[in-house]
């Protein structure tokens, strides 16, 4: 059994087709979708895919770029209204993934700078109400790595997985000496040329600190590329790993799920 840790169907041009991704989805082994919100609307429609799929969960957070689009006077609103929404959920495996995207950033450099400052009190904030509630973070950083790492160590919160993991394996072994719970999610960005970076970290972690995603629609699998990705891609990201690590393909399968399912407390 696979978990596709990291997907937005609602994203997809295909949307309305989601029956047909979860049959294609079962059919290469992969038994649950975590769907991924990407802010308040979103959050919503999510709920309401997750009721109707027994197969889909479901989680909340805001974007960094959506958190530019709020600015910081409405964020105290934002998260009021984000924590109302989660509460009594069922079905809803974590918070959100926060996000620190420098990569986005406005070339304005009168604008830039407020981004910045945007999106690390957006950070912090939703950081502080994971705590609150007890409930685990997914992290993404773009071009941000320094920030993120600093934030994490200002706050203090070590029960987060970076998802789509893209940093190098010395970035790695940073934030498990710091946070030994952390862990890393990996996609189909490993597969790519330029990817050897990723590849070293994949290949040189602890099997038990692994857990594995499509992010579709984005990042198609290298075999697949100029295609929509779906969650059955999952299974290719799984089959790229154990050759990458010269381990039996049964053995890291389960051991992957045994860890998301752990992580995120679901059975």
């Amino acid at each position: 059994m696979i978990i596709d840790s990291h997907t937005h169907l609602l994203l997809s041009s295909q949307k309305n087709d989601i029956e047909i991704a979860i049959k294609e989805a079962k059919e290469n082994r992969v038994t649950k979708i975590f769907e991924i919100a990407v802010n308040l609307d979103y959050i919503k429609q999510a709920r309401k895919l997750s009721k109707k799929y027994d197969e889909i969960y479901y989680s909340a957070w805001i974007h960094p770029c959506d958190a530019v689009e709020y600015g910081l006077d409405k964020l105290d609103e934002v998260m009021n209204n984000l924590e109302n929404l989660i509460e009594n959920s069922d079905k809803l495996i974590w918070i959100w993934e926060c996000w620190l995207d420098f990569y986005w950033l406005s070339k304005d450099a009168k604008k830039a700078p407020q981004e910045v400052e945007t999106q690390k009190a957006y950070f912090i904030a939703q950081i502080r109400l994971a705590k609150k509630l007890n409930i685990p973070l997914i992290i993404h950083d773009r071009e941000a790595w320094f920030s993120v790492f600093e934030i994490l160590k200002q706050e203090e919160y070590w029960n987060f997985v970076f998802h789509c993991y893209n940093e190098n394996l010395w970035y790695a072994k940073n934030i498990l000496s710091d946070f030994p719970k952390a862990m890393f999610s990996f996609a189909w960005n490993l597969t790519y040329k330029s990817a050897k970076n990723i590849q070293e970290t994949a290949k040189n972690l602890p099997i038990n600190k692994i857990m594995v995603e499509t992010d579709a629609p984005y990042l198609t699998p290298q075999k697949f590329r100029w295609q929509e990705n779906f969650p059955k891609n999952t299974l290719y990201t799984l089959e790229f790993l154990a050759e990458l690590r010269w381990e039996d393909l049964d053995t890291l399968e389960s051991q992957i799920y045994k860890n998301t399912t752990n992580f995120f407390n679901i059975k």
